[in-house]
């Protein structure tokens, strides 16, 4: 698998002073028919447990990818939203 950064999201972690990421798997509670729908959670830390998380090097900055998440050959991590809103994303994540 490969792990790359749009230059704006690595400008943004690197403005941040973020030199490490971890992308989890959470269940959102849904008040409807859905029950559970799961979502990425992106944070600024290393995971507790290691293991649980294939770790890749990139420009610097290490990202750590849940183990859970059924992901495409190529990953990118991008930035979207302006202003305050800006947050990060993960592009070739599959359906979970």
């Amino acid at each position: 698998m490969k792990v790359s950064l749009e230059n704006s999201a690595l400008g943004f972690l690197n403005s941040k002073k973020y030199d490490e990421m971890t992308v989890n798997v959470i269940d959102l509670e849904v008040n409807c028919c859905f029950g559970r729908i799961p979502e990425t959670k992106i944070t600024f830390n290393s995971p507790h447990d290691q293991n649980a998380y294939n770790r890749f090097s990139v420009d610097n900055i290490t990202i750590y990818l849940s183990k859970v998440l059924r992901l495409e050959d190529n990953v990118k991590i991008v930035l979207s939203g302006f202003g305050p809103f800006k947050s990060l994303e993960l592009i070739g994540l599959k359906i979970l």
